[in-house]
């Protein structure tokens, strides 16, 4: 066999191999913390972090959520400015007395809220007490839930608490002129997100508080005062709720 035989062999032979796919060999032991972090849960929340009296104390989540909201349920406890803090899933705060202080926190992850954490700030050497009491709506809506009928009343609380945050941003917006469009909107709303007719205790407490505002006339007028109260009637409605459910 000639040389110049074998190196046209040698040349066809290389550029065959060069063509072909990388075949890579196979891992035998993939990578699961995407998995474990899944599997952990869409918010993860410590269940206490400590200070003494005037420190600051940071309160930090882990979670795929866009925005982490807190919510300080006992008096006492001053959060530190959140625009200054270049994330949204920490906050900072300081107490000047000694004591436990709860934080509600919750967030949402693919348009769902997650359900609702509450972590303890013990501030100094404060020896374990009694929880302190709900607050007075968050506990008449725990007492309304145990007596809705659902057995998915929970879920359903959950879900209803996003239609609260929907209305408080639906109160402040122009486009409804008066009470009756208002209501007609944030209606249409929960019953598409809710199905009708769900949680009648709750949700008929949450229209007597409304009406106290704006009365029986739906022509009255939304004006930037009466927005401000309904506003913040639906806020604590659904902070009020996330606390129930929480407990």
């Amino acid at each position: 066999m000639s040389k110049l035989f074998m190196e046209i062999v040698f040349v066809v032979m290389a550029t065959f191999l060069a063509d072909q796919p990388e075949v890579r060999p196979v891992n035998k032991s993939p990578d699961m913390s995407a998995l474990v972090k899944l599997k952990s849960g869409a918010l993860v929340v410590p269940a206490e972090v400590q200070g003494e009296p005037g420190e600051f104390v940071v309160i930090a989540t882990e979670t795929t959520g866009k925005k982490v909201v807190f919510y300080a349920i006992d008096p006492g406890l001053k959060r530190f400015p959140p625009e200054l803090l270049n994330t949204s899933k920490a906050a900072v705060y300081t107490a000047a007395k000694s004591g436990k202080y709860r934080v509600l926190i919750y967030t949402a992850v693919n348009d769902e809220p997650t359900d609702p954490q509450i972590c303890v700030v013990t501030i100094g050497n404060h020896e374990p007490g009694p929880a302190p009491d709900l607050p007075p709506l968050a506990k008449r809506f725990k007492e309304l839930l145990q007596m809705e009928q659902q057995a998915d009343k929970y879920p359903k609380a959950k879900l209803l608490v996003t239609c609260m945050e929907t209305a408080a941003e639906m109160a402040n917006n122009p486009q409804y002129k008066n009470a009756g469009e208002l209501e007609s909107a944030i209606r249409t709303a929960t019953v598409a997100k809710m199905g009708q007719g769900q949680l009648p205790l709750v949700g008929k407490a949450i229209g007597e508080t409304v009406a106290n505002v704006v009365g029986d006339n739906p022509e009255t007028l939304l004006t930037a005062e009466v927005r401000g109260m309904l506003n913040t009637i639906y806020s604590k409605s659904a902070i009020a709720l996330k606390l129930a459910i929480a407990e």
